[in-house]
């Protein structure tokens, strides 16, 4: 029987770390597996999060799995993927109430963590693979949902964009991967792999009442090679039968997030359209009904801002020409100080809203020790409301246009 989760994985490969905060009425654990990202991992690692989602060899299906949840009063378990730069992660989080809270007798803690373990440990094999309806089931949702994001014009776009910017590496993968790899996994490879993610390196957190703290058994910063600059400029563009047309664009910049411009940069895209004032949105949509929606999204860890825009095709010349106009104006230190306040105070908030909910928290801090970071979000507040408009126009410059892809509606 095993007595902790210390006890799954090798010493030298465990990363763990004990955030205490009382005033929540329930506890989180989280294991964050680390695995270098591709295509194959990224799609063994979707499938066999839905399968140990689905069943295990206690409890074979999905209402066993409920009921057990309801039984321990309200626990939650599940698995995710996500991705932070080349590293993808499998994910496997449990919320469960602080048992001294509620008017029953008996503490349940130790049944949740078995409960816990049982379905990562435990999972549901016939003859050393997993149960091949449950395979085969799990990998045509998976398949299908896939396919989903080829009906959705804005997440298509998006996803085609991102790989056509980072074509040269793997930094453009889809965190599930893409239909053709998912189906090529056989249930072969796919147990091979289960047995071999618990020699990964592994994250072990909990948040809310614990005893034992612990700043980080063999914790060691990721080494990140600076990214290389794209040097050539790609415009794409694919024609559907749509009513609707989606252009994204990528700007590259050379900030990387060790630095402290890195803020600066995340404050720029703010003040540009990533709030429902910002300048792309009220002058592009509100003043000019140029589009439907228009949002930025910066990724600190790829040096990248994304903006998104779905609009009538009629308007693509003047929509086109209005964002670069903007982008421009800002670069050349041309910001509204209402703008840079608004801005500054939904980022602001944003930060802090993250310490509201256990698991947006921990997988705060995760990130932070992953990339070898120690700014907490006290910090990053601070270094927030100590930025200039002077400091903004620095980081704004060093953004420029490298990916657009316009997926251009013609019906």
């Amino acid at each position: 029987m095993i007595k902790t989760l210390d006890q799954l994985f090798k010493p030298d490969r465990l990363v763990t770390r004990d955030i205490e905060r009382t005033h929540f009425k329930s506890n989180l654990i989280s294991l964050y597996f680390v695995r270098e990202l591709s295509l194959r991992e990224a799609a063994l690692g979707a499938l066999l999060g839905r399968i140990l989602t689905f069943s295990s060899a206690e409890y074979p299906n999905l209402k066993a799995i409920s009921d057990q949840e309801d039984d321990l009063y309200g626990v939650v378990v599940y698995f995710d993927l996500d991705k932070y730069r080349d590293q993808l992660v499998l994910e496997y989080k449990m919320i469960y109430p602080k048992y001294q809270l509620l008017p029953i007798e008996k503490d349940l803690t130790d049944q949740a963590i078995e409960f816990y373990h049982s379905l990562l440990t435990r999972p549901l094999l016939v003859d050393g693979l997993f149960d091949q309806e449950i395979f085969q089931m799990e990998k045509d949702n998976l398949m299908e949902e896939l396919a989903s994001i080829q009906k959705d014009p804005e997440a298509y776009t998006y996803r085609q964009c991102n790989q056509a910017h980072f074509a040269s590496s793997n930094l453009g993968i889809y965190k599930y991967s893409d239909i053709a790899t998912v189906r090529q996994i056989s249930n072969q490879e796919l147990v091979a792999y289960y047995h071999d993610l618990f020699d990964s390196l592994v994250f072990r957190y909990r948040h809310g009442d614990f005893l034992h703290h612990s700043g980080g058994v063999g914790l060691r910063p990721a080494s990140l090679p600076k990214l290389d600059k794209l040097m050539q400029k790609t415009h794409l563009e694919e024609e559907r039968k749509l009513n609707q047309s989606v252009l994204v664009q990528a700007y590259q910049t050379d900030i990387e997030h060790t630095q402290p411009d890195s803020q600066a940069a995340m404050l720029f895209s703010a003040i540009l359209g990533s709030y429902s004032n910002s300048v792309l949105f009220r002058t592009i949509r509100e003043q000019l009904g140029y589009c439907y929606s228009i949002y930025t999204k910066y990724d600190k860890y790829r040096n990248v801002m994304f903006i998104s825009v779905a609009y009538q095709e009629s308007n693509h010349e003047a929509l086109v020409s209005k964002i670069d106009q903007l982008v421009k104006q800002i670069q050349a230190g041309q910001i509204d100080e209402d703008d840079f306040a608004v801005a500054k105070l939904e980022t602001i908030q944003g930060l802090k809203s993250l310490a509201d909910r256990q698991e947006t928290m921990l997988d705060y801090e995760f990130i932070q020790d992953l990339f070898g970071k120690t700014d907490s979000i006290e910090d990053r507040v601070r270094q927030l409301e100590q930025l200039t408009l002077t400091d903004i126009t620095r980081a704004a410059g060093s953004f420029e246009l490298m990916t657009s892809y316009h997926l251009k509606g013609t019906r």
